[in-house]
């Protein structure tokens, strides 16, 4: 919240808190037969303040850091419904665990009432009890199977999700890498581009003695951001075509000398476009509008 903001929620609530203390006050005016009109005229002042209050809450913006709390507060959230939701699939697999041990133990304690009540009459039913433990001896069996068969679909399926975090761990890993390096080179470039400009400003002094002070002079004009070249006087002397010819030139050498040492960063982007002047500062030519040669007296 701006500070206009929190001015106007002050503003509101103590003019709120005005206009029900002035109406109380009326009201116990007329219980007394008191009909003064300043309480009336208090409160449409107070009302005119109310206004501007909430105009003045109106300009609020949400902050980044409001924005991030809302964020972070959604993330909770979502990772609070993800623990419930996982919660909730382990209980229903601890509760089918537990049936199915319940239904073995049924199976084996049925298994030994059989056995209990074939022992009682072995002499008449000796058959029938040899094929009662035969098929007990096979039902253990096959139960011991099926539980060893869960046991081992169990093992591949932790296997599995400890697989996939591993792997999840693995990819968080390549990530913040990857993070770390693309930060690293965005910062090498920006030093390489803000170096590129310091570069370009202190080559400029050089400009006169290397144009063997054809160009007597460059800098950067901070005025209309661009970098300035000023000729020769002598250049001056000559006919327009010959000035244009001269001026062109110098354009050009300006362009070379641009590219040698761009990219510039971004705020110094407009430094690019060259202006040609002469010593008294008139302007002779520049970068038009779309990055071509402009000379003013055409």
């Amino acid at each position: 919240m701006n500070w206009l903001s929190y001015i106007g929620f002050f503003v509101v609530i103590a003019s709120l808190a005005y206009i029900v203390w002035q109406l109380i006050m009326k009201f116990l005016g007329k219980l007394k037969h008191n009909n003064s009109h300043k309480g009336f005229k208090k409160i449409g002042i107070s009302l005119i303040f109310l206004i501007i209050g909430f105009a003045l809450v109106s300009t609020y913006k949400e902050t980044k850091a409001d924005i991030a709390a809302d964020k972070k507060e959604a993330r909770i959230e979502s990772s609070k419904k993800a623990s419930e939701k996982e919660a909730s699939k382990n209980a229903r697999s601890k509760r089918k665990v537990k049936a199915e041990e319940e239904k073995h133990a049924n199976s084996v304690s049925e298994s030994k009432a059989k056995a209990k009540s074939a022992s009682k009459d072995e002499s008449s039913k000796k058959v029938k009890a040899k094929k009662e433990s035969k098929a007990k001896i096979a039902s253990e069996k096959r139960a011991k199977d099926k539980k060893a068969s869960r046991a081992e679909s169990k093992a591949k399926k932790e296997s599995k999700i400890n697989a996939k975090k591993e792997s999840k761990a693995a990819k968080s890993a390549r990530s913040a890498s990857k993070k770390a390096e693309k930060a690293s080179l965005k910062k090498a470039k920006n030093k390489q581009i803000q170096k590129n400009f310091t570069d370009y400003k202190t080559f400029l002094s050089t400009v006169p003695s290397k144009t063997k002070n054809a160009i007597t002079d460059a800098y950067l004009d901070n005025t209309s951001e661009v970098t300035v070249f000023v000729l020769n006087d002598d250049a001056m002397s000559l006919n327009s075509n010959s000035l244009k010819t001269v001026a062109r030139s110098a354009w050009n050498t300006g362009n070379r000398i641009v590219g040698n040492y761009t990219p510039f960063p971004s705020k110094y982007e407009n430094y690019e476009r060259i202006t040609i002047e002469d010593s008294a500062g008139n302007r002779i030519a520049h970068t038009s509008l779309f990055g071509g040669f402009k000379f003013d007296a055409d």
